[in-house]
Formats: C-alpha cells, structure tokens, sequence
C-alpha cells in the first residue's frame, strides 16, 4: 500500500477563557486563528471538557472570575 502525507503548517489557535472562583469555566472565546475549524474545535472542547480547575486563590480573582489567555499551539518541525 501507499502512505498519504498530509502537510499541516504550524498553527496557533489565541483564545481566552473565564472561570468562576469554584474554577468551573463559565466562558470560553477564540480571539485568533488561521480558521482550521477542526483544530479550533479541538481547543475549544479541551477546555470546555475540563469542567473544573479547581478552586482559584482568591488574589487571583478579578471580582468573582478568573480571565485565562491561552495559546494552544500545533508545530510542525
């Protein structure tokens, strides 16, 4: 048989997510990325999927959240 090749450039995916002071997500927002709807689901559902981080130290907090940028990145050497 044949092995198909597929090249996949390098890719950020920029998002940010906001968590509650219980660490449950209760936001998530891509900001930027070359559009590969695929591997932006894929980041999206990874943080979505946690559910919890855990608690947040309270000086931490913004308020009552905690706003977490994000870089997922996908490199190919």
């Amino acid at each position: 048989g044949y092995t198909r090749v597929m090249a996949i450039p390098s890719q950020e995916v920029k998002m940010v997510f906001v968590l509650d002071k219980t660490g449950k997500v209760i936001h998530i927002q891509i900001l930027d990325s070359l559009g590969n709807k695929y591997l932006n689901a894929s980041c999206y559902d990874a943080v979505r999927l946690s559910k919890s981080f855990g608690p947040v130290p309270k000086d931490q907090l913004t308020g009552d959240v905690l706003v977490v940028p994000f870089i997922f990145g996908w490199y190919t050497y």
